[in-house]
């Protein structure tokens, strides 16, 4: 065994929790080569991913400091029946147990090893509300009845399934509590190419809260699930890029927030993506970040939560310091300022005036032979700025400094060169754009425009647009890319709700360390609250609710194949006209208030919210020419899978199809 091994194994004499687990799993004592072998043989060793095939929580102070710090939002739950998947050394589960008093607390326990020296003494308890099965409650093969069969076997209480025509059934039950350990290793080969048993378990429980399934009978339970932490950042994407259909379905029937973890979620990402990574945060500057905290921090206010004394928060680059600041450097895109139409055409005109000046500003500053002269042209253009973010956003990006390692001493504080000017003009300039359209839809929804101007607004903005990228993309095609990479972070930032599902986080995230877990390897753990969200079709189509899930499962796959490219695009892909038939219906997509764009060919895959992906749902299903899931297969060069009752669910690996420009690759003159 490595090093590494061995001190994540390492027996802690002084701890009785960590004594315990390793008389019976065996590990290594302070200051011994040789393991200690344990009281249970275990073939299964830690996998080429670093993993055990058991990590346990031992920390009383982390489980103390989590449930004080989630006390107001449990209240409700105190008297319910708690759920616990693998609680293994059960500490987290004693801890939860004196917290909420449950009525039953079943312990779905497969292990035999865990049996006698930590379930037994829980079940002997003078007035033990526990139970225990050996029952699997999150299992690769098979486990979705094993809810019905406790239920039938009276380890549960009657769970009634409620008809999905009641409201009910869409509602949070309070009645019900789901918690469980996911960093558990099974000897059963998985399929190649499916995803890590911890995100198809989360993937199946998120299906399942929409469906109505297993626990989920009566209505749709908060679930809290501890996993290795570096499965988090496939589930939470902290940048739109990453989103996959993994994190969307995800978020199609859940909210899910990280309650605690060792390292940040970005920490996780290698390789090609950590260059990828890094370049991506440059896309935000500051302001963003704070204001992103400053939200967090006022959703933990409404809630009554705050971090308990001494427990540090996991992202404290990002963490609100005080009170909410004021962002003068920072105005939304989406930003309503007009109410009515004429007010509306006069800023119209305006925006098609400030297209042209741009646009003839841009080329001429590239016919002249000196900065200063090219400098000259745009500096009246620079000073008028609608959106100051455009300057730190521009500054921050490497390929638009003069030179490397010599910015400061090449210009004066203040000042840039004309390739940064070129880029905050135009990119001030598509945000003038994106206003207009969120503008019309703003008016639109208030029925002030008439039905010829409705069209013929919606036909100008929408030429407009495609115009002046148009223009942009043939001069300046590395400059091109940059400026749509800005636009984008800032509809997905400003959407609201926003897109990027951390931004939506309810509060901030605790910082663990791994010494809180045995062996000494990372766990996170994730807050999943099943939204309210309703995807059942009209009674007259006659879809049943699981045909349903199983086609969004479907659908989402396929469409982020090629997530980095637009919309239309991918649509047209899956099957011809399907762009033209199905986007007329999904009105979310075309408004920029809510992460859309009115010309949906700039609007990427990668961008969807779950608004949008529901609509999309819906406009398939009453579709009369949708492909079956063969012909989606055949289009695509993909494999229709089906969401099964417990089997495995395939999550695509396919990488990006448009990459995101190297900044250490091309660069733009002057």
């Amino acid at each position: 065994m490595s090093v590494a091994r061995r001190v994540s194994s390492l027996i802690d004499p002084k701890d009785p929790i960590v004594s315990k687990l390793g008389r019976v799993f065996g590990g290594y004592l302070p200051g011994q080569r040789s393991p200690v072998k344990g009281l249970h043989e275990d073939e299964r060793t830690f996998n080429r991913k670093g993993d055990a095939p058991r990590t346990d929580i031992v920390s009383g102070k982390l489980c103390d400091d989590v449930l004080k710090y989630l006390a107001p939002t449990l209240e409700p739950y105190r008297g319910c029946t708690v759920i616990d998947v693998h609680p293994g050394a059960c500490l987290w589960s004693q801890k939860l147990h004196d917290f909420l008093k449950p009525k039953r607390h079943l312990l779905m326990e497969p292990e035999e090893a865990y049996l006698d020296t930590f379930v037994k003494p829980l079940l002997e308890k003078p007035g033990s509300t526990y139970r225990h099965t050996k029952l699997s409650g999150a299992h690769p093969r098979e486990y979705w009845s094993h809810y019905q069969t406790a239920i039938d076997e009276g380890l549960l209480p009657p769970m009634p399934k409620v008809s999905p025509d009641d409201s009910a059934s869409r509602q949070l039950d309070t009645s019900v509590l789901l918690t469980g350990n996911l960093a558990r290793l099974y000897q059963e080969r998985s399929k190649a190419r499916t995803a890590d048993f911890p995100n198809v378990i989360l993937q199946q429980m998120s299906w399942a809260a929409l469906s109505n399934d297993i626990c989920h009978r009566q209505g749709r339970v908060r679930m809290l699930w501890w996993l290795p932490d570096r499965h988090k950042e496939a589930l939470i994407p902290q940048r739109h890029s990453r989103v996959n259909p993994l994190s969307a379905g995800l978020f199609l029937g859940t909210d899910i927030t990280e309650v605690t973890g060792v390292q940040p979620a970005n920490t996780f990402v290698t390789g090609p993506d950590a260059r990828e990574s890094s370049v991506d945060a440059l896309y935000r500057h500051t302001s963003m970040r704070e204001k992103a905290a400053d939200d967090v921090q006022r959703r933990m206010r409404e809630k009554g939560m705050s971090i308990p004394r001494g427990r540090k928060p996991l992202y404290p680059d990002i963490s609100s310091k005080g009170k909410p600041r004021e962002y003068k450097d920072l105005v939304s895109p989406v930003a309503i300022r007009y109410e009515t139409v004429k007010e509306f055409e006069g800023a119209f005109k305006e925006c098609e005036a400030r297209v042209k000046e741009v646009t003839q500003a841009a080329e001429k500053s590239l016919s002249l032979r000196t900065p200063k002269s090219a400098q000259k042209v745009l500096k009246p253009l620079h000073d008028s700025l609608r959106y100051p973010q455009c300057i730190p956003l521009t500054t921050s990006l490497h390929n638009f400094r003069p030179g490397r390692g010599v910015y400061d001493t090449v210009l004066p504080k203040g000042e840039f060169t004309v390739a940064q000017s070129r880029v905050m003009i135009i990119m001030d300039c598509s945000l003038r754009i994106v206003n207009m359209e969120a503008h019309y839809k703003h008016l639109e929804d208030k029925g002030l425009f008439s039905p010829e101007q409705l069209q013929s607004f919606k036909t100008n903005l929408i030429s407009m647009e495609q115009t002046f990228r148009a223009e942009i993309d043939d001069k300046y095609r590395v400059m091109a890319r940059y400026v749509d990479q800005l636009v984008t972070h800032q509809l997905v930032f400003f959407a609201s709700p926003p897109i990027i599902p951390f931004d939506r986080r309810s509060y901030e995230s605790l910082l663990a360390d791994t010494s809180d877990f045995w062996p000494k390897l990372p766990l996170a753990l994730l807050d999943l609250t099943p939204t309210t969200r309703d995807l059942r079709m009209p009674p007259e189509m006659q879809i049943p609710l699981r045909e349903v899930i199983k086609t969004t499962h479907e659908l989402l796959k396929y469409l982020y194949l090629r997530r980095g490219s637009s919309l239309p695009s991918v649509l047209e892909m899956i099957a011809p006209n399907a762009s033209k038939d199905l986007l007329p219906d999904c009105k979310t997509i075309e408004d920029p208030r809510r992460g859309g764009r009115l010309n949906v060919e700039a609007l990427k895959v990668r961008m969807l919210s779950t608004d949008m992906i529901e609509e999309l749902v819906r406009a398939w299903f009453e579709w009369p020419f949708k492909p079956n899931s063969w012909e989606l297969a055949l289009a695509t060069g993909g494999s229709a899978q089906s969401l099964g009752g417990g089997g495995s669910v395939v999550a695509s690996t396919e990488e990006d199809d448009e990459e995101e420009e190297d900044l250490d690759g091309e660069t733009e003159d002057g």
